[in-house]
Formats: C-alpha cells, structure tokens, sequence
C-alpha cells in the first residue's frame, strides 16, 4: 500500500497523521518490509506523551545533583552554615562546622527556633508595636555591654561602655596614690601590701514595674553584672616599673545567661588531663609616674652563718660564696641556696625536697589517669591558706616548713606550697624542681615544674594551674633558681624569661650547681618524715562553719545595702543549695550548658544576676572582700531580691573548698 498516495505527501510532516493511516490501513507490524515505519510510529506515540514544553542546555545536569532540594533543606550541617553566613549572634562564632550532620546535635536549633518565634509571633491589637517590643527583648538578651572597673586604695576608676563580646576600650585611667604616713622612700614602698583590683562587668538595663515610665522608654535602671577579676600587687608595678601583658581573667564556672563559645570540655578527666577551660583575656598595661623604685635597702638581717646550722661550717661558706657571686653577677635574680627552720637553724634547701605520698582519696579518683590526677593534686595544694602579706619574710631570713608541719598548720609561704606539690610529683615518679623566680601577679614566688620527654610544664601552686612552658599567658616572668632534692641551680643564661629558658640543667653554661663535681660530694639527709600522716575532717566542724558563713555574709549584705531594704528569696536559695555540689563534683570547671540550662529553668520567674565564687578557707573578712569586689549589692531596683548560699567540701586535714553562690533576683514581669 502506498503510503504517499493514500495521504498525500504534505502529510509526511505530520507523524501523528501517519500513525493514523497506519492504524486504518492495517499495516502488518510483524512484515519486515515495515519495520521502518513501525520504528518511526512507535518513537512518535511515546514522544507525544512525555513531550516537554522546554529543552536543555546541558542534558545531563541531572546526573550531577547529589542531593535533592529538599534534602538540603534538611541537612543540619546546610543549615548552620547559612546561620553563620547570615551572621546570627548565636552561630556567627562557629569557627568550625562539623563535616557530618551526625556530628551536629539535634537541638542546636532550638534555642533560634524558639527566640525567631518569640520575635515574629504577632499578638494584641497593635502588632506591629508589639513585634518591636520582641525584637528588642531579644536583642537585649543577646547583646553585651562590658567595661572595666579598677579598684586601688579605695578609689574606683572606670571606663566607658563598650559593645560585643570582643572589646577595645583603649583607655588611659589616671589613679591616684598615696604611701603610708607619706613616707616614699624605696623601704617604705617595699613593704606596700595595696593590689589594684581590675574587675570587668556587664552593663544591664533592667525593666523596673513599680516605674510609672512607659516601656517604650530608652530611661531603665542598670545592673552591672560581675564577669571576673585580676588582682595585680602594687609592689610587683613597684619593682618592675611596668606591668604589660594579657592576662587571663579569673571567671566563674558558670554565669547565668552567659555561654562560652567554645566545644563542652566533656568529663572532669578529660579536664584535668588536657587542661581545656574555657578563659577571657584582658591586655593591660600599667605604670608609674613619676617613676620611683623599690629596693629594700633596710632588709640588713643577721647573717645566716652567724645563726645555729645543722650544716657544717665548710658548706654555710660555700653558700654563702655561691648565694654572693651569683647576686653579684644577676642582683635581680631570687637564687636561695639555705633557710631557717622553725628552731631557728640554718639549713641547705635541698633537705625539703623527698617523695611523698599525697591523700589516698585523691589518687583513687583517676587511677588510670596520671595527667589528671596531677592536677587534682595541684588543685588540692592550693586550697591551702597562704600566710597574710604582711607576714612574709625577705629571703635573707626566710623560714621553711616541712611538709607535715605545713599540713598540720593548714597555713604556709609560697616555698611551703611548692615543696609540697613538688614533693607529690616525685612519688607520682615526675622529674619535677621547685622553681624560683618572679611573677607578674605574684610577685616574688615559687613555682615547680616537671620535665616531660618533649616538654616542660609549669605549674602554679597558688592557683593550681598548667602552662606550658612556651605558653604565652603564664604569670611567670623570671625563671632564676632550680631546687631539687640533690642540688640547687642558679639560671646564669642572659634571659631569665621561661619561654627563652632551657631549663636542661646539666649544661653548666646555663645553669650554675651549686654541688660541683670536682667538689666534696655532700649526701644531705632529709628534713622531711618518711610519709606524711593525715587526718580526717569533721564533718560537723565543717557544717557549723557552712551556717556561719552563710549567716555572717547575709548580715554583710544587708549593712552595705543599710539605706535599702533586703529581701531574701528562700525558693532559690535553696536551688543554689542544691546546684553547689554539682560544681565541686566538677572540680572547679566551667560547667556543661545541659546544667547551665537546667538552672535557668528553675529560675525562670526571675531574671537572675550571680554567679558562684569558689576559694580556700583561710578567714571570713577575705570572703567578705570578694563578695564586695563584686558589687552584687549595688541594686537600687526597689523589688530587687537576693539570695546566698553556701557549700564547703572537706579534704583531709582541714583543707576546705568554700562554694558561695550569690545573686539578685528581679521577678519577670
């Protein structure tokens, strides 16, 4: 049949229509003399049904879209990618996203989620004035307000409100001082105990309900809320004419509407064994004008070697030989070679260097962990009460406990402190020596340090912190004298600076023995006892003192705040009560924002300014200083409430961790 005759040849260009004669015709599909025209027919009825009214560039651009639109949308990871581009305050700081959404916890978002519907929700009859009023609670919320506030001799300087997590005030602040009865001689000055506190808080408009101001007023009261602290002596500006640095601040563990930017740290012995916390840093720099100095020309004491000695006279001359060329060479370096012990003899300072063994409770805590354990050791050491400032002794006549004497007193000198911890560090098989040398925040103080293979620590027995030795933020700025149980080094490298420091001290170029090897070979038996005895602390000592502290700062609270009345919350007393331990069983560590969290929502009702101050027992009137410092009880606000609660937990011998957690308290309204 003849397909051009029958429909004609215009028709060609119509395939629909030569289907149709196809069909009519009743053409054989099976003939092979068709099976063109069946190919031509059967591409024509499929194309005609999924025809498509466009055509593409790249006809495969299918093949390289790995993920649907809606999976995108979906992915965690796609999400707070876009949140940190667009620069929300709670995401912008995202350094690092994880590459995984399985690495991305599931309620990441829901903090956002809940404070975009708080500010988009419209209610009442003028929306549009009640979304403002959202958006600027939230922006209240998360907006900070910093500045510095400088404490010294009891007048306060401040400076100017700055913006953001991240400030820069860049200013001068001009303090007056004042020496004792006027007297500005170099003895004089030395003997200055004054420190000059840097305290930095948050300025915080809070909404007052008893004002007749509308809340659409920019006219609020203000609250500053306390973030930390650095406490400078005025004798270490003294002595080094300037004191130039970043500072770490001394923070709380938590801070009620306040988040760190940074991983959570996870257990208490990962803490401990990496040192993770998180810090705030300040960059200072002070000084003095006119410049004036302070050496102790009046420090003239008795001789050592004219006092009673354990030693023979032959090694008292060789110390004192050592101990003059060495101040002759470096008369700004602290090498102490004898001291005095509490019978008044003069002895060679290695005799206090022994292994000794620390509390049993402390070692069963991480038995795994060694790194761990050193430092709840170091924390153990330096929540020992330190002997008042002016008590301390010059080193020219310097008195050293032993270990158990310090332990039974409960009260000691820097040297006591770091012979202790030292002393703990050889039975844990460390390589450690007591350090002498100077610090910024300190002073003139003793510091150990353990030799690791590739690294050497230094640790703060004051503080009970690590650092590195290549650290930039240690407080310690001159490394002068190495102490061990067999020897006593003298630092004679042109830097005494610990990161410029090789703190190998069997290069004699760097380091001066003062046992030779050409010289006698001195076998010094120790001062020490074998093991040091421990005792259990009463608990009922210690429940009676938690009552009194408690009681005593209530009544402190209430006479700073004499021409206001004081109310005390009870409800969340007792939830601060009941929070206190959790922070002890954390060891003094920043705690995770799951109990931050849990906190808030039992204070929900209230907008909350504290916060918890945890310190060494040594007296009530250094608690009451540090409560003040804060500046908790300058709340005007009239319905302003307040709440205190105290925790001690109980090492041996009397060792005490004091928990104070102190806050105003304003209802929401």
């Amino acid at each position: 049949m003849d397909a051009i005759a029958s429909i004609g040849m215009s028709w060609l260009n119509d395939l629909q229509k030569l289907a149709e004669w196809a069909r009519k015709a009743r053409v054989d599909p099976n003939d092979p003399q068709n099976s063109d025209l069946m190919q031509v027919i059967k591409y024509t009825t499929e194309e005609s049904q999924h025809a498509p009214e466009y055509f593409r560039l790249d006809q495969i651009q299918e093949e390289f879209n790995f993920v649907t639109d809606k999976n995108l949308e979906l992915s965690k990871r796609f999400q707070l990618l876009m949140l940190r581009n667009s620069g929300v305050p709670e995401y912008c700081c995202f350094k690092q996203v994880p590459p995984y959404d399985k690495e991305i916890s599931d309620n990441i978002f829901q903090e956002f989620e809940s404070q975009r519907d708080d500010i988009f929700i419209n209610i009442g009859e003028d929306s549009l004035t009640e979304q403002r009023m959202m958006a600027l609670k939230h922006l209240e919320k998360i907006q900070v307000q910093p500045f510095v506030e400088v404490t010294f001799q009891q007048s306060m300087y401040q400076t100017s409100i700055a913006d953001g997590t991240q400030p820069c005030w860049n200013e001068k602040l001009e303090m007056d001082f004042k020496s004792p009865n006027g007297d500005y001689n170099s003895a004089a000055l030395c003997k200055m105990k004054d420190k000059i506190l840097i305290n930095v808080f948050d300025n915080i408009s809070v909404p007052n309900p008893e004002s007749d101001c509308l809340e659409t007023c920019n006219i609020k009261p203000h609250v500053k809320h306390w973030l930390g602290s650095i406490a400078i002596p005025f004798n270490t500006v003294l002595e080094q004419s300037k004191v130039n640095g970043t500072f770490r601040i001394d923070t709380p563990p938590m801070l009620l509407g306040y988040t760190w930017k940074k991983v959570d740290t996870g257990s208490c012995e990962q803490f401990y064994e990496f040192g993770l916390a998180e810090s705030s840093l300040l960059t200072i720099f002070i000084t003095l004008d006119p410049q004036v100095s302070c050496s102790d020309t009046e420090d003239n004491q008795p001789p050592l070697w004219q006092l009673e000695s354990i030693e023979d006279e032959d090694l008292i001359h060789m110390a004192y030989t050592f101990q003059r060329d060495i101040n002759n060479l470096y008369p700004k370096r602290r090498v102490i070679v004898n001291t005095i012990d509490t019978e008044c003899r003069v002895g060679i300072v290695t005799r206090y260097i022994r292994p000794l063994c620390p509390p049993q409770e402390l070692l069963d805590i991480f038995p795994e962990n060694s790194k761990a354990t050193f430092n709840l050791i170091a924390r153990f050491v330096s929540l020992i009460p330190y002997l008042p400032d002016h008590l301390g002794f010059s080193d020219a006549c310097n008195t050293w406990l032993t270990s158990q004497q310090f332990l039974n007193l409960i009260l000691g000198g820097k040297e006591d402190h770091a012979v202790l911890l030292c002393n703990y560090f050889l039975y844990m098989k460390a390589n450690a020596f007591v350090l002498l040398g100077t610090s910024i925040l300190e002073g003139v103080t003793a510091y150990v340090i353990t030799q690791e293979k590739t690294a050497t620590m230094i640790w703060n027995p004051e503080t009970g912190e690590c650092y590195d030795q290549y650290n930039a933020f240690c407080p310690l700025q001159s490394a002068d004298c190495l102490i061990n149980k067999e020897n006593v080094w003298a630092n004679i490298q042109k830097n005494s600076l610990p990161m410029s420091v090789n703190f190998d001290v069997t290069k004699e170029n760097n380091w001066r023995p003062f046992f030779t090897k050409g010289s006698q070979n001195y076998v010094l038996s120790s001062v020490q006892p074998p093991e040091l005895i421990y005792h259990v602390t009463e608990k009922s000592l210690v429940d009676k003192l938690q009552s009194r502290i408690e009681w005593a700062l209530k009544n402190k609270i209430m006479e700073w705040r004499a021409q206001h009345p004081t109310r005390w919350n009870r409800y969340c007393t007792g939830v601060f009560q009941n929070f206190l331990p959790l922070l002890e069983q954390n060891l003094g560590r920043s705690v995770s924002e799951e109990q931050s969290t849990g906190l808030e929502s039992l204070l929900k009702e209230f907008k909350v300014s504290g916060f918890p101050i945890q310190m060494r027992y040594s007296n009530l009137q250094t608690i009451f200083d540090k409560v003040y410092s804060t500046g908790i009880h300058n709340v005007e606000i009239p319905n302003v409430e307040f709440a205190v609660a105290v925790y001690i937990y109980p090492y041996p011998n009397n060792v005490l961790s004091v928990w104070i957690y102190v806050a105003s308290l304003v209802h929401e309204t």
